[in-house]
């Protein structure tokens, strides 16, 4: 039952979790985490201190207000985009009123809603999900929210794909109180390139690799990484897997410190499994990918001993 894993996770039995739980007489409680327009039940039933239930089940169903929506607006300019950046500039017509600002692409837009309704829904799931997390909606609001006019970049964006830059007011509990301003942006489409690669492999170990990659001119930049041959069978495409590679990165660090020029070793490339299938995926990147991947497959050895 959940009152046995709520014990579980607390690190106690069920009959020293319940001595903590259990209600006795008239009681009062304050819920603030519950969402606008939302209809709740609130329940209760008796319990032994052994979890054995002991009368029947007695509710009563309840639905929050609505928020009263403010009249609020916004002026919103998007400068300097590139491939995978652009700033949003913010103005709002009430210089104190509370706003949140982020940048939605269309696959967002549509997966919370797809009609205006999206960008409160989205500020909905973002407060459900700090709350869990043991935030507090001034904790959020502090952080999330603004006030005055703001500008910010936005960055790891995609190459050539459309996005929509919004504001939209939050009051105290981090709840939408205004209608979004949307504008609608793309980012700059990625330029090709005639690059193309060598690698050649000149030993292969049961843990490491040595060998060399190299481009077709010492002008291009480009990204080379080693990944698990099945990499390849999970991405739904290879353009699927360069973008995974992207990510990987971008998500530990800046891009910029993984682009190469040139030729480029792979002698430094260790840390790897027995008897697996690896490959070398190389390709063309400046500001978003330039060209195809360029894959070589490899196998480790079996480990000596």
């Amino acid at each position: 039952s959940w009152l046995e894993n709520a014990a579980y996770e607390a690190g106690v039995d069920l009959s020293e979790y319940l001595k903590d739980v259990l209600k006795k007489g008239a009681i009062s409680d304050t819920q603030e985490m519950l969402d606008p327009e939302t209809e709740y039940v609130v329940y209760a039933f008796g319990l032994s201190n052994n979890g054995i239930v002991t009368t029947s089940l007695y509710k009563q169903t309840f639905t929050t207000l609505s928020t009263e929506l403010t009249e609020l607006n916004f002026e919103i300019e998007v400068t300097d985009v590139g491939y995978d950046t652009a700033k949003v500039s913010v103005v709002p017509d009430n210089d104190k009123a509370i706003y949140f600002v982020n940048v939605f692409s269309y696959e967002d837009y549509e997966y919370y809603g797809g009609d205006e309704s999206a960008f409160a829904e989205h500020l909905t799931q973002l407060r459900n999900y700090y709350y869990n997390l043991g935030a507090t909606a001034d904790q959020m609001v502090a952080n999330l929210g603004f006030v005055g006019a703001k500008s910010l970049t936005v960055e790891k964006l995609k190459a050539g794909t459309k996005y929509m830059a919004y504001a939209i007011g939050i009051d105290e509990r981090f709840i939408a109180n205004s209608v979004a301003t949307v504008v609608e942006f793309e980012t700059v489409a990625a330029q090709t390139s005639d690059l193309t690669f060598e690698v050649e492999l000149t030993n292969i170990e049961y843990d490491h690799i040595e060998g060399s990659v190299t481009p077709s001119n010492n002008d291009d930049t480009y990204i080379c990484s080693v990944q698990y041959a099945s990499a390849l069978e999970w991405s739904e495409s290879e353009e699927a897997l360069v973008e995974s590679i992207v990510n990987d990165i971008t998500a530990w660090g800046k891009i910029e410190d993984s682009l190469r020029k040139g030729v480029m070793s792979l002698d430094g490339i260790s840390g790897l499994q027995p008897n697996t299938d690896y490959i070398v995926v190389c390709f063309g990147y400046n500001g978003a990918p330039t060209t195809a991947p360029h894959i070589t497959h490899f196998t480790t050895t079996d480990a000596v001993g």
